[in-house]
């Protein structure tokens, strides 16, 4: 830094400034969550060092960040349940970028109802659906990957529920076993009010010190 009391001087005690860090935030939000609302965790992931802040536009969208906002960290969502029929709105700043978000509202929805099928592996899938919320999801599987091996039947009942668009779902989540543990992600889709199918996968699992990526998609059909 020339500091000096004109151009070309300088003061000669030698001050300097160091370049600005290049700071590159990576984070993500919900763009949909359900009318029943209910709590998550946002990662944010940037070099040690860049500072970030948070916050909503809305009191039904509530966040719960870290002391300190330097470098990564989590940051945890609140969404309180909506009782109108009518969707809501609001905004996430994160780190300088805006997310819309969007809640739905306390209606019927068109594959409302208990769902039960089968899997290419000829074993169960089962899951409920209420008002376009994926409320619980069944699954059972068995997966080698690499050295690894996972298997069991599990459910998941996340606090933020996964939900219907489009005619569509996904939902991800982790399980854990004697074998191993493995991060299951499921999508599906509606071909009408009583007929759907998708897929799973299990693009993680550990078992002792082995960690194994991917496995090939396992189809799966069920009925309502």
């Amino acid at each position: 830094m020339n500091d000096g009391d004109a151009p070309g001087k300088r003061s000669g005690d030698g001050a300097f400034s160091a370049a600005r860090q290049d700071c590159v935030y990576d984070v993500s939000a919900p763009a949909v969550v359900g009318r029943s609302g209910g709590a998550t965790r946002l990662d944010l992931t940037v070099a040690d060092g860049c500072p970030w802040d948070v916050s909503s536009d809305v009191p039904f969208l509530r966040l719960d960040p870290p002391p300190i906002r330097l470098g990564s960290g989590s940051i945890g969502l609140a969404v309180d349940a909506s009782s109108g029929p009518a969707e809501r709105t609001g905004t996430l700043n994160l780190a300088g970028a805006a997310f819309p978000v969007r809640q739905l509202g306390d209606a019927a929805g068109p594959y409302d109802g208990n769902w039960n099928g089968e899997t290419a592996q000829q074993r169960p899938i089962a899951f409920r659906i209420d008002r376009n919320e994926v409320l619980s999801l069944t699954l059972s599987f068995d997966v080698s990957v690499g050295f690894c091996h996972a298997a069991g039947t599990v459910t998941s009942e996340p606090s933020l529920k996964p939900v219907v668009q489009a005619s569509a779902f996904q939902s991800s989540f982790l399980v854990s076993g004697p074998t191993g543990s493995a991060l299951l992600d499921v999508h599906g889709a509606f071909a009408s009010a009583a007929s759907a199918s998708g897929t799973f996968g299990v693009p993680l699992v550990t078992a002792g010190s082995n960690v194994c990526l991917g496995n090939d998609a396992i189809a799966w059909t069920a009925s309502k």
